[in-house]
C-alpha cells in the first residue's frame, strides 16, 4: 500500500520531522509494527520529476559550467541538503562542466526518488500525535457519545481518528467536545456564569454586564447572587428574615416588661413623686429620674448580656457541630463558632439604649401628671 503526502520535511540527527513526517507516522508505525521495516521515498522539489531535474541539471552546466554543483543545487534546495548530495555522490568540490549526462541521469533520479528506510518510530516523550483509539463505529458522531455504554462520550485523540497537521486534529477535538457536552444539557436548562464584584460595586458590575450582554444581542439574565441561587436560597433567607421578627418581638416584649416594671415604680413612688414636685421639682427633673433609671436598667442588663455571651463564647470556642442541613445552609458550614467582636458590642448597647428609650414614654407621662395636691390630699 502506497501513501503519500506533500509538505515541508526537516532531517533531524535522529530520523525526519515536519509536518510531513506527522502526517506520515500514523502509517508508517503501523507498517513498523506488521513488517518491522518501511520504506519512504522523498521528492526533492514538489512538481519537478526526473526528466525536469535532468533538464535544470544540464542547463546549469551549459550555462555555469564552472559553478560548483552544490551551489547550482543550493539554488532550488536547501544548500546543507544540496551540499551532502554532492558530497556523497561526486565529491564536495565538484563542477558543473564535470557532470556527465549518464551522471546527470543518475543526479535526476535520486533526486526524484530518494529512498530511506526506517527502523522505528520516535520515543513516545518526543510524539506529537497520537494514532489509535476507540473505534468510530462505536461512536455517535451526533452526540459523541458512545453506542455501547450509556453516558460516556469521547473527544479529541482517544478517537481512532488522526487528522493532517495543521489545526485539524486541534479543531476535532474542541469541536468534538462541544458536542459531548451539548448533548448533555437540556434546551430548558440554564448556564450560569458567576462574577465576584468589589466590595460595594455589586450594582455598577450588574450595570456594565447588561450593557454588555444588549450591545452583543446575548440572550442572558443578569441576576444578583442571592436571586441567581434559586428558590433553596430564597428560603433560607426567609427563615433568616422569620429570625429577625422573631427577635423584633423579642424586643417588644422586653419593651413591654420594662414599661410594666416603671409604671408599677410610678405608682408605688407616687407620694415621693407628689412630695418632690411639692418641694419645688419640675418636670423636666421629674422625666429626668425616670429616664436614667430606665437607661441605667436597660444598658445594666445589656452589659450582663455581653457578659454572658463572651463567657458562653470563649466556652463553645471550639464550635459548635451543626448537623441540620436546614442549620447547615442557614448558617453557611456545620460549624457554627461564636465570636465577640467590638462592633457587635457597640450595636447591642445601641439596641439597648433604644429599648430603654422606648420604654421611658408612657412611665415618664404618667410621672410628670402627678400634682402635689393629690398626695397632700391622701396625707
Amino acid at each position: 500500500k502506497h501513501i503519500s503526502t506533500r509538505g515541508s520535511l526537516l532531517f533531524t540527527h535522529g530520523g525526519f520531522s515536519g509536518p510531513a513526517a506527522m502526517d506520515l507516522s500514523g502509517a508508517v508505525n503501523r507498517i513498523l509494527s506488521h513488517e518491522g521495516t518501511a520504506r519512504v521515498f522523498l521528492r526533492a522539489l514538489p512538481g519537478q520529476k526526473e526528466q525536469g531535474w535532468f533538464d535544470y541539471l544540464v542547463r546549469e552546466r551549459e550555462t555555469v559550467p564552472d559553478h560548483l554543483l552544490k551551489n547550482s543545487l543550493a539554488r532550488v534546495l536547501p544548500r546543507s541538503f544540496a551540499g551532502l548530495v554532492c558530497e556523497r555522490m561526486f565529491g564536495p568540490e565538484f563542477h558543473s562542466k564535470r557532470l556527465t549526462n549518464a551522471a546527470a541521469h543518475e543526479l535526476a533520479h535520486f533526486l526524484d526518488r530518494i529512498e530511506f528506510a526506517v527502523s522505528r518510530p520516535a520515543n513516545m516523550d518526543e510524539a506529537m500525535a497520537m494514532d489509535g483509539g476507540v473505534s468510530l463505529r462505536e461512536v455517535d458522531p451526533r452526540t459523541m457519545g458512545s453506542r455501547l455504554v450509556r453516558g460516556i462520550h469521547f473527544a479529541g485523540e482517544i478517537l481512532d481518528l488522526t487528522g493532517p497537521t495543521g489545526g485539524f486534529n486541534i479543531q476535532f477535538a474542541l469541536s468534538g467536545g462541544y458536542l459531548a457536552a451539548l448533548s448533555q444539557v437540556s434546551s430548558s436548562a440554564w448556564s450560569f456564569v458567576l462574577f465576584k464584584a468589589k466590595a460595594g460595586q455589586d450594582k455598577q458590575l450588574r450595570k456594565e454586564l447588561s450593557v454588555l450582554a444588549r450591545d452583543n444581542h446575548w440572550n442572558v439574565e443578569i441576576k444578583g447572587w442571592r436571586k441567581g441561587a434559586g428558590l433553596s436560597a430564597q428560603m433560607v433567607f426567609a427563615l433568616k428574615a422569620a429570625f429577625n421578627v422573631g427577635i423584633l418581638f423579642i424586643i417588644i416584649g422586653a419593651v413591654l416588661v420594662i414599661v410594666n416594671a416603671l409604671v408599677i415604680s410610678v405608682l408605688e413612688r407616687s407620694y415621693e413623686i407628689g412630695t418632690m414636685r411639692g418641694i419645688g421639682a419640675g418636670k423636666p427633673f421629674i422625666s429626668a429620674l425616670f429616664i436614667a433609671e430606665s437607661m441605667m436598667l436597660t444598658l445594666t442588663a445589656a452589659t450582663i448580656g455581653i457578659i454572658i455571651g463572651a463567657i458562653a463564647s470563649a466556652a463553645f470556642s471550639g464550635g459548635i457541630a451543626l448537623h441540620n442541613d436546614l442549620l447547615i445552609t442557614m448558617f453557611g458550614g456545620d460549624v457554627l463558632r461564636p465570636v465577640v467582636t467590638f462592633k457587635n458590642i457597640m450595636l447591642h448597647f445601641a439596641g439597648a439604649a433604644l429599648v430603654g428609650a422606648l420604654s421611658w414614654i408612657y412611665p415618664v407621662s404618667l410621672a410628670v401628671k402627678i400634682q402635689p395636691v393629690t398626695i397632700m390630699g391622701r396625707g
